[in-house]
């Protein structure tokens, strides 16, 4: 019968350093570090989906509001004569069916807050390229308006505005169309809970 050489005479014997394969002579002894390793890939991989998974769920069923409109302010020194945009909300995956039968109770005074919001609403409110205050106002109306906190996401697309050039007296004036690139939608996140 061989006799297992520990790694000390391994070395003594010549080998310049101790392998793995020469310190686990035993095949369980490889077994089980093989079996640790896959445990630790299984685990690592189990984690990062059920992370992403986490992150899906949390974004729900997309729901369009409709489209509105923003007429800036024409007594005062306003540059932005109208905000033209489509409003869509992701309805928090806790609360989806739910929110999507109290968006449709509630349509009426969901749309009626958001338009007295525009009403309220300045041309500098309209200057952040992600409107991300702008949304957050949003989000915070429309749960307002169904006494819930069902929105987990508002999203603006169709974005347009117009302005209006600078004329001197006598001219007629122009309206400058801007149509700037499309901005990606930004989580709002406001504590409303009913």
């Amino acid at each position: 019968m061989d006799e297992e050489k520990s790694p000390a005479e391994d070395v003594a014997d010549g080998d310049s350093k101790p392998t793995l394969v020469n310190r686990l002579k035993t095949p369980a002894k490889v077994l089980a570090v093989l079996g640790i390793i896959t445990c630790i890939n299984l685990l690592v991989w189990w984690s990062a989906n059920r992370f992403s998974k986490r992150q899906d769920e949390h974004r729900g069923l997309e729901v369009t509001i409709g489209q509105f409109t923003y007429s800036g302010d024409s007594t005062a020194d306003s540059q932005l004569d109208q905000v033209e945009f489509g409003l869509h909300i992701a309805v928090l995956s806790e609360v989806d069916r739910r929110g999507r039968q109290l968006l449709d109770m509630h349509e009426h005074k969901v749309r009626q807050s958001i338009e007295e919001l525009l009403r309220k609403a300045e041309d500098a409110d309209f200057a952040d390229p992600s409107l991300r205050e702008l949304k957050r106002r949003i989000q915070e109306a429309i749960n307002e308006s169904v006494s819930n906190r069902i929105v987990g996401e508002v999203i603006i697309t169709d974005y347009v505005a117009t302005r209006a050039e600078a004329v001197p007296s006598g001219s007629e004036a122009t309206a400058v169309v801007e149509r700037p690139r499309p901005v990606e939608a930004v989580p709002a996140t406001a504590s409303t809970s009913g």
